[in-house]
């Protein structure tokens, strides 16, 4: 395991994954070889965090566009979203804590942009006032029992501390 933290962020990753995580306004902490990443048109307020089974590429943007193109059917890829501040007081971002990942909340109807044969998981939420996104797709739906718990392993390692 290796641990990657900026801004408020740590998540532990496994052995052989790829991690990186940027600070609002920075450039991404990486735990890779690739230290760039251009952003979506439309990117998020705040931090941002990608971790996958796969190495990252340089070029993706904050929700994977990049990245899901290159992934494999045993691949997961975990986006952490942070917005705005004042949207943690919307309905959207009501829930407290971070999400528990199962197998029955994934769906090709989740991805951001359909992909044959992947599966994603979406939920907005927030902890410590701190309104976030998480964003999980595994590279095959039909086998994705296990690739769901694996990544829920993972996502189950973010830690979030609030803002000083």
């Amino acid at each position: 395991m290796s641990l990657l933290t900026d801004s408020g962020i740590s998540i532990d990753l496994p052995h052989r994954w790829d991690g990186q995580i940027r600070g609002a306004g920075r450039g991404f902490t990486s735990h890779s070889a690739t230290t760039v990443a251009p952003l979506d048109a439309t990117p998020t307020a705040g931090s941002v965090l990608h971790a996958s089974s796969f190495a990252l590429p340089a070029e993706r943007g904050d929700y994977g566009s990049g990245a899901v193109e290159v992934m494999g059917g045993s691949d997961i890829l975990i986006c952490l979203l942070e917005h705005e501040p004042a949207a943690a007081a919307t309905a959207l971002f009501r829930r407290e804590g971070l999400p528990r990942v199962g197998v029955a909340d994934f769906s090709p109807e989740s991805m951001q942009r359909a992909m044959p044969g992947m599966s994603g998981f979406q939920r907005f939420f927030q902890v410590a006032g701190r309104p976030f996104c998480l964003y999980v797709v595994v590279g095959h739906h039909v086998t994705r029992g296990p690739l769901v718990r694996s990544a829920h392993a993972v996502v189950q390692t973010i830690s979030i501390v609030p803002k000083s």
